[in-house]
């Protein structure tokens, strides 16, 4: 049977266009880097790492929700929607693996010590979610034939093949509250080390990641499937 079952050209298109994407995160997960330059400046640095962290979230959803409409809900999608909607994916998970490898290349002294090394395990965490969703969007926009069958859908009209990516909250972040709060119990930090702590405390990464299911779904037109 066709592997492309009727699905448009932006859609394929798609999938091929997510290729080195995936290969990207595959590759980062894989590597080995150790923690080999100092944070001259870990206060800064950390918070750099908790804004874009705490921003993650709902970029996903949106750059999701833009390859719905652009390219798996256009019917008219074109090579320029495709484009559009890989780079904003792109964008945001390339900041994720930027934030993971600068994470597990720093070292820091003093309080910041224990924090790089657990904010390097959220990153790993998420991307460790994303790598498998992104792999089967690949899988599936490549031989959507395969999925039909395995889902028992070939009966129907149209088969719709939802493609959901779940963040759940990484385990990290309850050790990161717990380092703020033990450092929230000692005498009071100077400036800037203090100021990290209340923003530890108060860091919004959880309440981000719940409710925040990225709903993907590929529709194929069951009459324009190709032939045995």
């Amino acid at each position: 049977m066709d592997n492309d079952v009727g699905m448009s050209a932006a859609i394929r298109d798609l999938g091929r266009s997510l290729r080195p994407l995936l290969q990207r995160l595959h590759s980062e997960l894989a590597s080995a880097t150790v923690a080999s330059r100092r944070a001259s400046d870990p206060v800064r640095v950390v918070s750099g790492h908790l804004h874009l962290l705490e921003q993650i979230p709902q970029r996903l959803t949106s750059s999701i929700h833009g390859l719905n409409a652009d390219v798996l809900d256009n019917r008219d999608a074109v090579s320029i929607d495709v484009e559009r909607a890989v780079g904003r994916l792109a964008s945001c998970l390339d900041e994720l693996l930027d934030g993971y490898r600068e994470a597990r290349s720093l070292r820091a002294i003093g309080p910041a010590t224990e924090i790089l090394p657990l904010l390097a395990g959220v990153y790993r965490h998420l991307l460790s979610e994303i790598a498998p969703w992104l792999e089967r969007m690949v899988r599936v926009l490549a031989d959507p034939a395969t999925e039909i069958a395995k889902q028992g859908l070939s009966s129907s009209d149209t088969a719709e093949v939802d493609l959901i990516l779940r963040l759940n909250i990484p385990p990290q972040l309850n050790e990161l509250h717990q380092w703020a709060r033990r450092q929230a119990s000692q005498p009071a930090k100077p400036g800037s080390w203090g100021v990290l702590t209340s923003m530890l405390l108060g860091w919004g990464l959880a309440s981000a990641l719940v409710g925040g299911d990225c709903d993907c779904e590929v529709t194929i037109p069951r009459q324009s499937r190709g032939h045995s």
